[in-house]
């Protein structure tokens, strides 16, 4: 008989333990989730910063005023001044864009490892549900 409740206070530790690990790794896949959220969120802040910086720079390139000096409209000393000047800011825009969308990518693959990360954390705890489950 004591053979028996031995037996059954080892189960029952045997299951504490396993459900503790199953408790941390839940825990783990929560705060893995809310990092996912946060960089979605960047992600998409990222993604509508260049939608509207695109949209505006294409407005920008289809105006006549793009052209700074245009003949019998814009010319003389000033407009050649500033289509001398023009192209500085215009390339460090350039530049910023073409940064934002590294981060962007680097965002989503972030993202991506995330989600591997979680779906090994719920492999895991899949594991552990089945050795749970046989004892």
């Amino acid at each position: 008989m004591g053979n028996l409740l031995g037996s059954a206070a080892a189960k029952m530790a045997q299951r504490a333990a396993i459900n503790a690990r199953i408790g941390v790794l839940r825990g783990k896949v929560n705060e893995a989730n809310r990092i996912k959220r946060e960089l979605n969120n960047v992600n998409n802040q990222v993604t509508n910063s260049l939608d509207s910086w695109d949209q505006k720079y294409s407005n920008f390139r289809s105006q006549e005023i793009s052209a700074v000096v245009v003949t019998d409209k814009f010319e003389g000393e000033s407009a050649e001044k500033i289509a001398l000047k023009l192209p500085e800011p215009i390339e460090e825009m350039e530049n910023t864009v073409a940064s934002s969308e590294g981060v962007q990518g680097e965002v989503e693959v972030q993202i991506m490892k995330l989600d591997t990360y979680i779906e090994k954390l719920q492999d895991e705890i899949a594991t552990l549900q089945a050795e749970l489950a046989a004892i």
